[in-house]
Order: C-alpha cells, then structure tokens, then sequence
C-alpha cells in the first residue's frame, strides 16, 4: 500500500506510440475493405437487374472518391495533429 500512495504522487505522462496508431488506421481500413467486398458482390448482381445511366455512374464513383479522399484528409490530419502535440511535449 505504501508503494501505491507514493506511486501516486508521480504524474505519469504516457504517449501512444506512433507505429502502433499508424497499425491501428490499417487495421480499420483492412477491416472496412473486408466487409465491403461481399457488400460490393452483392450491389454488382443487383445492378444487373436495373440498368444504370453513365449518370448513376459518374453519382456513385464521385462519392466514393470523396469518401476516399475525406477519409485520407481526417487520417493525415489526425497524424499530423498527434505527431505536433506529441514534439511539443516537453520529456524529462
């Protein structure tokens, strides 16, 4: 107990790692590709039922490539943010 209580006076400063957040966003964008693929599949074998216009085309890549881009924007941002946050820390 004595050693609990003077461990707790200390201020502990404790940074998450930035390889293991940089794993992490990969992790997540593998995770959402997965289960995006059968999800895709399935889109596919309905759209062949309904025939799409160059139009619904030109819809649905332009948002998915905004999607894609404000994904990266957030990600680079939030890398960015952590990386200036963490070098303004002073260490002792």
């Amino acid at each position: 107990m004595k050693r609990l209580m003077k461990e707790g006076e200390k201020e502990e400063l404790k940074t998450g790692n930035t390889l293991y957040m940089i794993i992490s966003v990969v992790l997540i964008i593998v995770t959402l590709s997965l289960e995006l693929f059968p999800i895709y599949i399935y889109f596919l074998e309905e759209s062949e039922k309904v025939v799409f216009i160059t139009k619904t085309w030109l819809i649905i890549g332009g948002i998915a490539t905004a999607l894609i881009v404000l994904n990266v924007c957030i990600t680079g941002i939030s890398i960015a943010l952590g990386i200036k946050k963490f070098n303004s820390l002073e260490l002792v």
